[in-house]
């Protein structure tokens, strides 16, 4: 099986606005959290679980779809969202903490 690495990039893009999200939502909203608890005991790793299923699921269903002839611009694109999902949830925790 050939790896489709424009289904990785856009997999992994979704995946981490899932994880940015959630995280940010489960600070708002307590139960969201104590169900990620629920789950696999911390919320870090009830977020991770699913995560993991976002991912698999969404590389599955793009597999299929045309491989880039270029897939500088999509690592690109893929470092971009990396950095700002991280200042997301780090601007977010900033507010949190300056609004307590």
């Amino acid at each position: 099986m050939k790896i489709n690495t424009t289904a990785l990039i856009r997999s992994s893009i979704v995946t981490i606005w899932y994880l940015v999200a959630v995280t940010i939502d489960g600070e708002i909203y307590k139960p969201l959290k104590d169900f990620f608890v629920s789950v696999a005991r911390h919320h870090w790793t009830g977020k991770s679980v699913f995560a993991v299923g976002v991912f698999a699921v969404l590389y599955l269903a793009l597999s299929r779809m045309k491989e880039s002839n270029n897939p500088e611009n999509g690592i690109r694109a893929l470092m971009i969202n990396t950095v700002l999902g991280g200042l997301f949830i780090f601007g977010f925790f900033i507010w949190h903490f300056l609004a307590a």
